[in-house]
């Protein structure tokens, strides 16, 4: 097959375990680039949390962020959101308000905190773990006013909650998918992510290809997560890093290196070395 686009999920995947591309990934994105292929950073980060390195590469144009909520043209600034409408949010954040959970909200493209809950000791005992308190502390807008201001209907593109009790979170996740329109997925242990239902990684990997022209059978995606199924389901060829979940591996054609050993390297060198 001659693929045309990788669509690829970046925390655990293009990035390594320390949250960086390294330069071997850039100069493989160059390479790839220079041979035609579109290189799609697939993300569940806000747009504004994109690393510069991965946000400013010359030769990435397309982005999917907060877990397929956002479509980002670089190039001409064209935003395609797929967000919970104001009414559906306030629902969705008067429900998670019942449980002992902590949340950023993903809103305007940026990923929001509430300053108040920003510790060591509110991350542990919300069973945080150190990857995410690093990267909420580092990437997340902090508000000191956070309930008071999203108790106000917000047309939010994404939630992303931890729980302290695991009774807590299935329980909330059933009351949630009982309001319809919602998608559920998650990236780690005691957490769930919440975008509007049709906002999935793989529907905006479908929308951008349709736009582009270029066939699904065409496109390789590459992840790690639960919240990469959804694209790896539908891609020509579907491939898992050896870091991934098991649920990730069993719908991928195949496994290749772990995050740290650069995965887009390895995509260049191994799957499309002829």
């Amino acid at each position: 097959m001659n693929y045309k686009l990788i669509a690829i999920d970046l925390d655990g995947t293009l990035l390594s375990t320390k949250g960086d591309i390294t330069d071997e990934n850039l100069a493989a994105i160059k390479d790839l680039a220079e041979r035609g292929i579109i290189f799609v950073p697939v993300t569940g980060r806000a747009m504004y949390e994109m690393p510069r390195r991965v946000y400013g590469c010359e030769y990435i144009r397309y982005i999917i962020s907060s877990n397929g909520a956002v479509i980002y043209d670089k190039q001409t600034g064209e935003t395609v959101s797929h967000n919970f409408t104001a009414e559906q949010f306030a629902r969705i954040y008067s429900v998670l308000k019942e449980y002992e959970a902590t949340m950023t909200i993903h809103y305007a493209l940026r990923s929001v905190a509430d300053s108040a809950k920003v510790s060591d000791e509110v991350f542990n005992y919300y069973r945080v773990n150190d990857y995410y308190k690093n990267h909420i502390r580092t990437h997340n807008v902090m508000r000191d006013d956070f309930d008071e201001f999203f108790s106000e209907p917000r047309e939010a593109e994404m939630l992303s909650v931890f729980f302290r009790y695991d009774s807590e979170l299935e329980e909330a996740k059933s009351r949630l998918e009982a309001m319809g329109d919602i998608d559920i997925t998650s990236s780690t242990v005691g957490n769930i992510e919440l975008i509007r239902h049709g906002a999935l990684k793989g529907n905006a990997l479908s929308k951008l290809t349709d736009k582009l022209g270029v066939s699904l059978a065409e496109t390789i995606a590459v992840g790690d997560s639960r919240n990469d199924i959804s694209m790896l389901e539908i891609a020509g060829l579907a491939l898992a890093t050896d870091n991934a979940t098991d649920a990730v591996k069993a719908k991928s054609h195949r496994v290749i290196c772990h995050c740290d050993e650069n995965a887009a390297v390895n995509i260049r060198d191994n799957i499309l070395k002829n």
